[in-house]
């Protein structure tokens, strides 16, 4: 279509009118925005009779060109253009507002490309022009908005516009020496604003709202605004915070302002702003009586953001007595009375969470303070901590009636609860004894409360949370209150309690698990609460979860209770309303407390809880069809024996109890073999009838490879008897489903049995050609149809639906090629398969299957100089490799990812440094290649560069992302620089 202006009109309408053309219309005008022509239609698009759509359009272009493509103006044109540009920002002085915005920013992007050279004094002759449009020295109403909206623009568009660093330098010089004309404008405006006796007019209203946000502006876009430049209009923003209808942008100006990352640099002028920021405190108690409490959230903040970003400027300021002091301490109230607020979260207040961040940055610098230092701190600092911690205990109370919360409230409310719970924590390393003390004071009057009136449970709930928050910091040493406190679970009454309060106190008891496990006769109080929880289907995820923490850091302080734990364990999984996740944890447990035991007791208890899941393994593979339900179960089953498999080991360390680690370590001796191996003779008949009838399933497969893996992990060279077994099911499995599951299996079996000898050493060796065999045509590289050159072909479309397969099979070759390169060798498929396999992997664009690549070729390349079967392989496909290095530099690859490729570089530098010379000039010697943005030389200096670096690292990476900023056009572009940050 032609680049006319009757078409642009019917393209725009075309576009905010038909839906299904809009793609398609997007490209073509963003083109013609781009196109030279843009300078013509842009003007003539502006005529007011047109439609405002197409106004809009018109000004965008004009923006756009000014803004990327300055450079096309003529010298000797910037006057007039400046002049139609200021002409048509007049003209539109009085909207529409959407184009005028526009109109504004392509004359700050005019601003920002002029000065100083061709535009000396921009600010000056805009606001002469105003003063003579309105005809004298007082500038109406709508050329003040005029002229705070292109204030506003100008630093935002000068932080968008993509300039060189120097140019960019030199702007903000000249921003800098144009704030002493902008801010007195700012302060004048802004105290249109500031509460009277006569009412504020709209119009002034209006004014002071656009002057806070235009200073906003100057503070946030790095400009260079600061707090010494800005102070004298503290008290104005400060009064004008008073005015209902400007509070919010006005402290929002202030916070930005504070969070200013300069303002640390004028500690004085700070501590005065505090306490000018504080004049607001009689305010804040009127905005509450008011009931005005998003107006008082708003002043809350921004006392919080001053101690949230100048926590150490507090800290030394009460060093010292006087107002300072006085002001911190004072502000440390007002931040306890947000914290407070009245009121239920988020329904009826949104204040109380706005200084957690206050409280974790002050208790932060408290704690890291010298210890002189810190004794001052506790003193002043300590009473409001602790009165910190009785408000949040109220606060963190659950709502008895519901009925009136949404679901975002009640996920609110728990992000909410989470917040206090780390804000508990954060109080206890600040308050140790003194708020254990204070909690366990607590508990005893909740728990008495609740045995009184079980409906009071809101508030031991709350005590209970509080105990759980704390828990991981406290020390093993710390036992003082500890016994205390746990104690009192004792007393909760856990069968006419609150299903919540039930639940916090099994969490609260898991959570101890780490100080029990250093204090094991404090169990008794613990455990028969817990086994109390396994009976009811509401307890039970918490007491599972618990009994999993305590069974896995307590396992030899359990031993007093072990044989009740079992029983415990083994009657909760015959109940029909535990859910799967729940039965999986209760193997956990059950594995735990087993290894542990004697032998009678481990087989008894296996015949009674492996034997029922093996025969229903049996009897859904041979007498159901299969179906969602049957996969359920059978998915369960697998991961509850997998999870057993994993726990149950006799090799189990006594930590500290050495009597009892030699007592394990001889019964270890005695039964010469471990339970787990029972446990598969049992299931591997059956195990392969679950691959035969579901091993296409991938989630079925996945619970298989879980069961073998952790078999295989336990009994280690114990599990050789039964290999040809283990290794079927898995070839099976990786037959019907590949993927990632099956090749870690693989992995650890080989690695485990790769040096064993014999009838064991040809079994893995088949193992392994069936794994690379089904892998290698999975992922598309027929190994049976050689070229010429000795290179598979491949099917790319199967190797990106492939992608984590193959990125886990790198993984494993890797490892063999690590550990035992003679085993690869041995295996019966080329060698030139496995390795063309990882030159294919660089293609991917995903970090996973690239890095996995490149390891697998440098650890290939590496061990090759000490096995000539992999030497040949290398000298014939290493033109390839280069090639694909090249190809990943030069664009195919994420950026993020090209660094990686410096490693295979590197490898074939220290080893086939010669042939690397080659096939280097014969790959940069291809005309448009690694990319046609790259010149002959600069590849020739390049290939020079490379070859040099045959030690470091580091120094090859940067090189290596030099030319790929050359090939991909970005060298010396902001882009670059700015990516370069994010980038690896």
């Amino acid at each position: 279509m032609e680049l006319t202006v009757e078409n642009l009109e019917k393209a725009v309408s075309h576009f905010y009118q038909n839906s299904a053309t809009q793609s398609q219309l997007n490209l073509w005008l963003t083109a013609a925005q781009s196109s030279a022509q843009a300078w013509t239609f842009g003007w003539q698009l502006l005529d007011q009779s047109k439609p405002v759509e197409v106004q809009y359009f018109g000004a965008s272009s004009l923006q756009i060109k000014i803004s990327r493509f300055w450079h096309e103006i003529p010298a000797d044109n910037y006057a007039f253009f400046r002049e139609k540009l200021i002409d048509a920002v007049m003209f539109y002085a009085n909207g529409p507002k959407i184009v005028l915005t526009r109109l504004c920013l392509a004359l700050s992007s005019m601003i920002l490309h002029s000065i100083p050279d061709q535009w000396a004094s921009p600010l000056n002759d805009f606001i002469s022009v105003l003063q003579q449009a309105s005809g004298e020295r007082t500038l109406q109403s709508h050329h003040v908005t005029l002229l705070l909206e292109i204030l506003t623009v100008l630093p935002e568009e000068f932080q968008n516009m993509k300039l060189a660093h120097d140019r960019k330098i030199s702007i903000r010089r000249e921003l800098l020496k144009a704030v002493k004309e902008v801010l007195p404008i700012l302060r004048e405006v802004i105290c249109r604003g500031i509460p009277r006796e006569t009412q504020i007019s709209p119009e002034d209203e209006a004014a002071a709202l656009a002057g806070i946000k235009c200073f906003s502006s100057w503070i946030q876009h790095g400009v260079g605004v600061g707090l010494e430049e800005s102070l004298h209009l503290v008290e104005p923003l400060l009064a004008v915070a008073r005015n209902a209808n400007l509070t919010e942008a006005s402290l929002d100006a202030l916070t930005h302002l504070l969070n200013h990352p300069e303002a640390h640099r004028y500690p004085s002028l700070l501590m005065d702003m505090l306490n000018q920021l504080l004049s607001l405190k009689d305010h804040i108690q009127l905005l509450r009586r008011e009931g005005d409490l998003e107006g008082a959230a708003h002043i809350y903040a921004t006392l919080a953001a001053f101690g949230e970003s100048h926590s150490r400027l507090l800290l030394d300021a009460v060093l010292e007595d006087g107002l300072k002091k006085e002001n911190v301490l004072q502000l440390t109230q007002i931040m306890l009375e947000s914290t407070g607020t009245p009121g239920r979260y988020p329904l009826d207040e949104n204040c109380s969470h706005l200084a957690f961040s206050f409280w974790y940055i002050l208790q932060d610098d408290i704690c890291t303070s010298n210890v002189e230092k810190q004794k001052i701190y506790e003193s002043l600092f300590g009473p409001a901590y602790l009165a910190l911690v009785d408000i949040l205990l109220t606060k963190s109370m659950i709502t008895v009636d519901q009925s009136d919360w949404s679901p975002d409230d009640k996920e609110t409310f728990r992000c909410y609860r989470q917040d206090i719970s780390d804000t508990l924590a954060y109080c206890y390393k600040f308050l140790r004894s003194a708020m254990m003390d204070r909690l366990a004071s607590h508990l005893a009057s909740t728990v008495s409360q609740c045995n009184q009136n079980p409906s009071e449970w809101p508030p031991l709930e709350a005590c209970l949370h509080a105990l759980k928050a704390v828990a991981e910091n406290i020390e093993a040493e710390a036992d003082l209150l500890v016994p205390q406190i746990l104690s009192l679970f004792g007393n909760i009454p856990y069968g006419s309690g609150h299903r919540f309060v039930v639940n916090t106190a099994l969490e609260t008891l898991g959570a101890y698990a780490e100080w029990l496990s250093a204090h094991p006769t404090y169990l008794g109080h613990v455990l028969p609460i817990l086994l109390f929880g396994l009976n009811s289907s509401d307890a039970a995820p918490a007491a599972t979860l618990a009994l999993k923490d305590i069974t896995r850091d307590c396992q030899i302080g359990i031993r007093p209770y072990a044989e009740a734990l079992l029983q415990g364990a083994e009657q909760a999984l015959r109940l029909d309303d535990l859910k799967d996740s729940e039965k999986i944890r209760l193997m956990y447990i059950l594995g735990k407390v087993l290894s542990i035991l004697p032998l009678d007791m481990i087989v008894a208890s296996l015949n009674r809880v492996v034997g029922p899941c093996v025969e229903e393994l049996r009897t859904l593979c041979t007498t159901r069809e299969p179906d969602a339900l049957t996969k359920v179960v059978l998915i369960t089953r697998l991961k509850m024996i997998a999870t057993l498999c994993t726990t149950l080991d006799l090799r189990i360390s006594g930590g500290d109890d050495s009597e009892a680690d030699e007592s394990v370590t001889r019964q270890a001796l005695a039964i010469q073999q471990q339970p787990v191996l029972l446990i598969a003779q049992q299931l591997l008949p059956f195990l392969k009838g679950v691959v035969d009838h579901w091993g296409a399933d991938e989630q079925i497969s996945e619970s298989i490879c879980l069961v073998v893996k952790h078999t295989v992990s336990t009994l280690m060279e114990e599990s050789l008897s039964f290999l040809p077994e283990l290794a079927a099911v898995i070839v099976q499995c990786h037959r019907l489903s590949p993927q990632a599951a099956t090749l870690d299996v693989a992995k650890l079996i080989i690695l485990i049995f790769s040096q064993v000898s014999g009838d064991a050493q040809q079994l893995i060796r088949a193992f392994l050609s069936e794994i690379i065999g089904t892998t290698l045509q999975v992922c598309g590289v027929d190994y049976s149809t050689l070229t010429l050159d000795g290179v598979p072909s491949v099917d790319v479309n199967r190797l990106a639906d492939n992608n984590e397969v193959l990125g886990s099979f790198l993984g494993l070759l890797t490892q063999i090629i690590r550990k035992n390169p003679k085993l690869l060798i041995g295996s019966s498929y080329p060698l030139s398969s496995l390795f063309y396999c990882g030159i294919v992997g660089l293609t991917g664009p995903e970090s996973p299957v690239l890095k996995a690549a490149t390891q697998f070729l440098v650890h290939f390349i590496t061990q090759s100089r000490e096995n000539p079967e992999l030497v040949s392989v290398v000298q014939n496909q290493g033109h390839l490799l280069v090639a694909q290095l090249l190809s990943c530099i030069g664009g195919e690859s994420p950026r993020a990812l090209v660094e990686h490729t410096a490693d295979v570089i590197l490898a074939l530098n220290k080893k086939y440094f010669d042939s690397l010379c080659r096939w280097m000039s014969t790959s940069l010697g291809r005309e448009r290649f690694p990319s046609p943005l790259v010149s002959q030389p600069q590849k020739e200096n390049f290939c020079r560069s490379i070859l040099k670096e045959k030690s470091n690292k580091r120094r090859l990476q940067d090189i290596v992302r030099e030319f790929s900023l050359l090939c991909r056009g970005l060298e010396g572009t902001e882009y670059s620089e700015q990516t370069s940050r994010i980038l690896p």
